[in-house]
């Protein structure tokens, strides 16, 4: 990514982790800061989930990709 200029891009990220580990979900604080540090802009804060969704992750992945289709979608509207 480092020669990726990612001005004027939408970007979200989301992953899944395990929370026995020291760093949760540390991958998607390292890619917000490399998509920040290549110009994007981040329209949606990082969603972590442990391990794999269900009950009330499933509706937080839900909730996370239509935040995320709205913003795109505004900003190819501009």
């Amino acid at each position: 990514m480092d020669d990726i200029d990612l001005s004027q891009k939408q970007m979200a990220v989301f992953g899944s982790g395990d929370s026995s580990y020291d760093v949760f979900c540390g991958a998607v604080d390292l890619i917000e800061e490399k998509i920040k540090g290549r110009n994007g802009n981040i329209a949606v804060p990082g969603l972590k989930i442990e391990l794999s969704p269900f009950g009330e992750d499933v509706e937080k992945c839900k909730v996370f990709a239509k935040d995320f289709a709205e913003v795109v979608a505004k900003s190819a509207a501009s």
